[in-house]
């Protein structure tokens, strides 16, 4: 990322002269009064190494995308893929030359505290936090809303509208995101990989998968500058924190020339520690690292070759420049856009090759249940011996569930421990 990108708010590029006029948006500032007062703010249009803005070398990735094969199931198999004998200079700044095993940086907990640090002057700002996905995936911001409000700041979550009820009942402010959770659970279910299986094709899922991506995508704008549609008040978004399936995020930034914050309960940036957890790779080859580092861009190619003339045609009407292909891939990474990773560092700790721009900070945990009343036998099974292991996926399934209850039945077995297993699948 440029110097510019990292001090000050980037100018908005609209589209050519040439075009019809950008639509009028409202635009009502709430916290930020100069623009010497804004956080950095991050422009999609300007990445650091582009010669222009048409013409892009993807090198390995691209190759890597067309030697995929597709099982009917929807997994991916690049067993067949030839790395180049020498990594790219693309490859030489970013995987570490350490062994595979010494991927993980050593975690210092003695920063980790419950203590707080000394209040900064920091301006009091309108946030909105757009999240796409299951309760699980909602939680965690519920909880980072009401520390954030705390702080003196005003929080919108804005999410699917079956979650308005749950999230207005914890006194956080809500905004209706297009899609429907149990209809992308259904989908997730289905195509646990990148590439959706023929059965899914043949119904027409992908279809409606385009359709409430859209849907998405026109919401999270609205999120950032309507008024709350309960109580009226006018809001715009001075930041925007953003987990990856909400898409809309670094294109509202740029449109607004606010800063852009990600957050996710799932490894997201590229890593040579290990694949992106929504591909399946073969790791039976020796090039170990660099297939898991070069599998998150994989995953943000084949998305952007599905989706991209729909991110397009939202930024087209919103006065923005169209992406190329290697824009859409790899924007957010290229202008390091700064990540949070809300899961505790004893369960992963940070890779060696993630950048002080990404951080693992804990579980935002919700304080709620204080008056949970557990069963009987569950009660007698807490009191009958040492401290149980819990084991859950949430509203994960996985592909193969007999196979995945059985390795957990052997993993339980094999480490003598006692174990409590929620069901999800």
């Amino acid at each position: 990322m440029s110097d510019k990108h990292s001090s000050h708010p980037v100018r908005t590029q609209t589209a050519a002269s040439s075009s019809s006029n950008p639509p009028s948006y409202p635009h009502e500032s709430h916290g930020l009064s100069t623009p010497t007062d804004s956080p950095p703010a991050y422009s999609a249009n300007d990445p650091p190494n582009s010669a222009t803005a048409n013409t892009f070398d993807l090198g390995p990735l691209s190759r890597m995308a067309d030697s995929v094969s597709v099982q009917e199931d929807g997994r991916l198999s690049v067993a067949d893929f030839k790395w180049p004998a020498f990594p790219t200079d693309r490859e030489k700044d970013i995987i570490p030359s350490d062994s595979y095993e010494n991927l993980f940086k050593p975690q210092d907990l003695s920063r980790i505290t419950t203590k707080r640090p000394a209040a900064a002057k920091i301006p009091h700002l309108s946030i909105v936090i757009q999240i796409v996905g299951s309760r699980g995936d909602v939680q965690p911001f519920i909880a980072l809303s009401k520390q954030l409000q705390q702080d003196g700041h005003r929080v919108r979550i804005a999410t699917h509208e079956t979650f308005r009820k749950w999230v207005r009942g914890h006194q956080v402010e809500f905004f209706p995101l297009g899609g429907d959770p149990a209809e992308l659970m259904a989908f997730m279910v289905e195509n646990p990989n990148i590439i959706p299986s023929m059965s899914s094709i043949a119904r027409g899922d992908v279809a409606q998968k385009r359709k409430t991506i859209k849907e998405i995508l026109d919401t999270t704008w609205k999120s950032c500058v309507e008024p709350d549609d309960e109580t009226h008040a006018p809001f715009t978004a001075d930041l925007i924190i953003a987990n990856p399936p909400s898409f809309g995020h670094i294109h509202c930034a740029e449109k607004l020339g606010i800063p852009l914050h990600m957050s996710f309960t799932m490894p997201w940036c590229p890593t040579g520690s290990f694949p992106h957890p929504l591909t399946n790779i073969d790791h039976s080859q020796s090039v170990r690292k660099r297939l898991n580092f070069m599998s998150y861009g994989l995953f943000e190619y084949l998305t952007w070759i599905g989706l991209g003339d729909l991110i397009n045609d939202f930024r087209k009407g919103l006065g923005l420049r169209s992406m190329s292909t290697q824009q859409g891939t790899e924007a957010i990474i290229d202008m390091k856009v700064p990540y949070t990773y809300c899961w505790s560092p004893s369960l992963i700790p940070k890779p060696i090759d993630w950048g002080d721009h990404i951080d693992i900070t804990g579980f935002y945990f919700l304080d709620q249940a204080s008056n949970y009343e557990p069963p009987k036998d569950l009660l007698n099974f807490l009191h009958s011996g040492p401290p149980p292991i819990y084991i859950g996926f949430g509203s994960i399934t996985g592909y193969d569930p007999k196979k995945l209850t059985a390795a957990i039945l052997g993993g339980v077995k094999q480490s003598g421990v006692r174990a409590i297993i929620s069901k999800g699948w």
